[in-house]
């Protein structure tokens, strides 16, 4: 699908954690199948993965150094799927707690700026060899911010700033979190990048039936109950949507499973390259 005119291709790539390095499995995937990808959106973790590879390079490659940068991400002791055990545990969870609800967040997030920074170098996102743009959320207006300029770095820094987890991030004088708080698959975002064909890729697990016991799980399973109810109405823009079947096991922080996430996230797009092929021929000029 490489050279001459062709229907343009937008990657949509949602955040969740560690869950979105199945994003590096469906980039793998799509390079194997030589399917040109002309433009990225992405938010959160979808932002760091899609933000690396619009800048250049083998997917490949540079899937195994991400999985490996983000192995050291910072981890959260609160429950990520996995089950959480002994007294340790709670003193991490309440020393955790007193920087979530008393302050701005455990981590300033310099360290995977530096990183990224570091491996890609200075690149601005204007001067990158594939369009792109990260997804963030501004904590004064509570409106979509979509970063398609400066830094590279800090841009996916600013969209992958998970509120709790890491501090704020100001860009041009607006206060920045996470996208996901707003829009966590950023389709229009994508379209906007003059595609005419979008695949959307969630990586969120579906919602398990389960009833709340305690006051904050309750709270956090409404946030899951919008939060799932928010992508779906994202994913309705897409033109093809891909749901990568990540386990609920797989938590936020386990970033030491890349292995199997990103095989989970190139399985899918494998299935569903007869689709997206079908998609886009419909799409040439007759």
């Amino acid at each position: 699908m490489r050279g001459g005119p062709h229907p343009r291709l937008a990657l949509a790539l949602g955040g969740g954690g560690a869950r979105g390095l199945a994003h590096i499995g469906v980039l793998q995937a799509l390079q194997e199948a030589h399917v040109q990808i002309d433009a990225v959106a992405g938010t959160s973790i979808g932002a760091i993965v899609g933000g690396v590879y619009a800048a250049g390079g083998d997917a490949r490659d540079r899937g195994r150094h991400l999985a490996r940068l983000l192995a050291a991400a910072p981890r959260s002791p609160l429950p990520n799927g996995r089950p959480q055990r002994g007294v340790r545990t709670w003193l991490d969870t309440a020393a955790y707690l007193r920087h979530d609800v008393f302050g701005l967040g455990l981590h300033s997030g310099a360290d995977l700026e530096l990183a990224i920074e570091t491996w890609v170098g200075p690149r601005r996102i204007e001067d990158l060899a594939i369009p792109f743009v990260a997804l963030a959320t501004d904590v004064l207006s509570g409106e979509p911010v979509r970063l398609d300029h400066g830094r590279l770095a800090r841009a996916v820094h600013a969209s992958a700033a998970m509120p709790g987890v890491f501090q704020p991030v100001t860009i041009d004088g607006r206060v920045l979190v996470d996208g996901g708080v707003v829009e966590n698959i950023p389709v229009a975002a994508a379209r906007e990048l003059g595609a005419d064909v979008v695949l959307a890729v969630s990586v969120s697990p579906s919602l398990e039936r389960t009833t709340p016991r305690t006051g904050l799980g309750l709270l956090a399973r409404s946030e899951q109950i919008r939060a799932s109810h928010m992508e779906a109405r994202d994913l309705l823009l897409a033109d093809l949507q891909l749901r990568v079947p990540v386990p609920h096991s797989v938590g936020l922080f386990d970033f030491d499973r890349a292995g199997p996430i990103i095989a989970l996230g190139r399985a899918a797009m494998q299935t569903a390259l007869e689709d997206l092929e079908a998609l886009l021929a419909r799409q040439l000029p007759a």
